[in-house]
């Protein structure tokens, strides 16, 4: 078991959701203010890894600072894109000068970024990691579409994250070597309850340990769901809310439905395309 600790401003936040309102990155007073904050997670936290974010991030605000382009001229990066990863750049750096490991998601990956960073694989294409990872640096695996455990089952059903690869075979040695790990994602501001959160981590983070430890070639969905059925008995003696293996992986219909259901069993969050 590992620990990564997350610094996100978003938790502070009343809304969930995208916001436009980011740090200012020309003005001279944010990086040491964030570099005060990382101080004092390094000082709380003993993980060698912090997770520093970097997904989503809008450049509407960068775009119509003076400050921000003041410093995309001096510094003679290309667009507000390659701010961002000067800005990432900075802040590993700092990570690394007090012997932590900084972790970003797949947004901020560019042959410019410093090979000393994780990145974080969940959306998008998975090229430009390939290209970082030929570079020397090293990617965690963890796709929005089949890692994600808040996502409900008509939308991701069990089979689709059984059958997932994270190291598709023909992968060469070299770049296989350089992905850390899976991850599989509870973003506990979907769930209103323990009982809905368990209904999803069960049984799909098993699904998702396999796809892990599993070898393409020797996975089998029919022997995984008869598998499961001794950890139905042992999830119902510790008292999990599991979701049944009808309700994990649903039919065809089951599906179609499951976009209309209410209740429990809904969920308003869907991953993005």
């Amino acid at each position: 078991t590992t620990e990564i600790y997350t610094l996100s401003l978003h938790d502070a936040l009343p809304i969930w959701g995208v916001h436009k309102d980011v740090f200012c990155l020309g003005n001279p007073d944010t990086i040491p203010f964030l570099k005060d904050v990382l101080k004092e997670v390094i000082e709380l936290f003993p993980s060698p890894w912090i997770h520093i974010g970097g997904d989503e991030v809008p450049k509407d605000r960068w775009k119509a600072c003076p400050k921000c382009q003041k410093k995309i001229k001096a510094e003679n990066l290309a667009d507000e894109h390659h701010l961002q990863i000067a800005f990432t750049n900075e802040m590993v750096d700092f990570l690394a000068q007090h012997h932590k490991l900084a972790i970003v998601w797949n947004e901020v990956t560019d042959a410019r970024l410093d090979t000393r960073t994780i990145t974080q694989f969940w959306k998008g294409s998975f090229e430009p990691i390939v290209g970082f990872l030929k570079l020397g640096g090293k990617t965690i695996i963890s796709p929005s579409r089949d890692y994600y455990v808040d996502i409900a089952y008509h939308i991701t059903p069990l089979s689709r994250t059984y059958h997932f690869e994270p190291i598709s075979e023909g992968t060469h040695d070299a770049i296989s070597k350089q992905i850390l790990g899976v991850e599989a994602e509870m973003w506990g501001e979907v769930f209103q309850s323990e009982e809905k959160m368990e209904f999803c981590a069960f049984p799909r983070t098993f699904a998702i340990a396999d796809t892990a430890w599993a070898p393409q070639r020797k996975k089998n969905f029919g022997e995984f769901m008869l598998t499961l059925q001794f950890y139905l008995a042992l999830w119902n003696r510790f008292g999990i809310k599991y979701a049944s293996l009808k309700d994990a992986d649903p039919s065809k219909w089951a599906k179609i439905r499951g976009f209309f259901k209410k209740g429990f069993g809904a969920y308003l969050w869907k991953p993005p395309k």
